[in-house]
């Protein structure tokens, strides 16, 4: 007898901690930026113009390009959605790739912040081995390092991806970002 109120015992402390626990849930990442969202939309037809890609130097056998897109839905055109894709596979030998998304209104401030980086880099103090970072919207990093040795090198990080390049290709980044702003303000006018 004991053991059968025994088993019945256990058999309902599972039954309840089997009915408390908490339901498995699926987590879907919210889109950070504009053009994201817009290419998250379920139902909707929507048409991608390919207005300009441009592709950077890199080091380690990487791979950058940034491409100016316009996003927008059939018969929506004067209400398109504009900004640019980058595209970074990096050399390693396991490599790995990852598009990151950059808003029409967010490109400015990271070509005022490429700007700013080329404009210290010939004045810094290398003993401080500092890094220059500017970090968009969706967690692109964009920036520039120096490494113990004093050498300085650039830098895009979009998750786990990296693509490094000399320091002058991130005044070339920043010339063909500056191309690529230009393309994208003289699109669907």
């Amino acid at each position: 007898m004991k053991k059968i109120i025994l088993l019945c015992a256990c058999v309902s402390m599972f039954t309840v901690s089997a009915q408390t626990a908490a339901p498995a849930t699926t987590s879907v990442p919210v889109p950070t930026t504009k053009l994201e969202s817009f290419l998250s939309q379920t139902g909707v037809l929507s048409v991608r113009e390919s207005i300009l890609t441009v592709t950077n130097p890199t080091l380690y056998g990487a791979k950058l390009s940034v491409e100016a897109v316009r996003l927008y839905s059939p018969g929506q055109e004067s209400v398109a959605t504009k900004g640019m894709l980058f595209s970074l596979t990096s050399g390693e030998k396991y490599a790995s790739a990852k598009t990151d998304f950059l808003d029409s209104d967010e490109i400015s401030g990271l070509i005022k912040a490429l700007d700013y980086i080329q404009a210290q880099s010939s004045k810094i103090d290398k003993a401080l081995t500092p890094e220059f970072r500017y970090t968009t919207k969706s967690g692109l990093r964009v920036g520039e390092f120096v490494q113990d040795n004093g050498d300085i090198f650039g830098f895009v990080k979009s998750g786990s991806t990296t693509v490094y390049m000399a320091a002058q290709n991130v005044v070339s980044l920043r010339d063909g970002l500056n191309k690529l702003q230009t393309a994208l303000d003289s699109s669907g006018k």
